[in-house]
């Protein structure tokens, strides 16, 4: 486990969009039920709209 830093700075590349999957996983990991369900529709919404991974 790291920190939410270490991620951004070591191993998230924000250059690019983020891929359909990481919002998901994000979602498993959020302690807030409010941060699950806005993940959720974000995962939602780049699968009908946004870019094919």
């Amino acid at each position: 486990m790291c920190s939410l830093r270490s991620a951004f700075t070591y191993f998230l590349d924000v250059t690019t969009p983020p891929s359909q999957e990481l919002p998901h996983m994000l979602a498993t990991q959020a302690s807030s039920d409010m941060d699950k369900k806005r993940l959720g529709l974000l995962a939602t919404w780049l699968m009908k709209n946004g870019r094919k991974t």
